[in-house]
């Protein structure tokens, strides 16, 4: 039915929305690093609400290892076993402001 998709699209932007707010605020109060977790496959809660937080200044990516299950960047997703529902993880590091040189 698609009033049934409209509506519970509707919802899914609404979260992600909320989701990058939240991720927002976060990032105003920490110091050093910024990690984003969800219990959720998605890519509106996750790869889309990462993307919009990555247009911010203030944080660099900081990567996973390659050789953990998952890891793409500094995003990790792990899908759905017989031990979880599934995961997806950002992390940053907040950018170093360059010193200037004293004469």
């Amino acid at each position: 039915d698609r009033a049934a998709h409209a509506g519970a699209d509707g919802a899914l932007a609404a979260l992600a929305t909320l989701q990058l707010s939240l991720l927002r605020e976060a990032a105003s109060r920490c110091h050093d690093r910024l990690v984003y977790a969800t219990c959720s496959i998605l890519r509106e809660e996750n790869e889309e609400v990462v993307a919009a937080f990555d247009d911010d200044a203030g944080f660099e990516p900081w990567p996973f290892s390659p050789r953990l299950e998952g890891a793409d960047g500094h995003t990790r997703r792990l899908l759905p076993n017989r031990h979880h529902d599934g995961f997806f993880i950002a992390r940053w590091r907040r950018r170093r402001r360059t010193q200037r040189k004293q004469l």
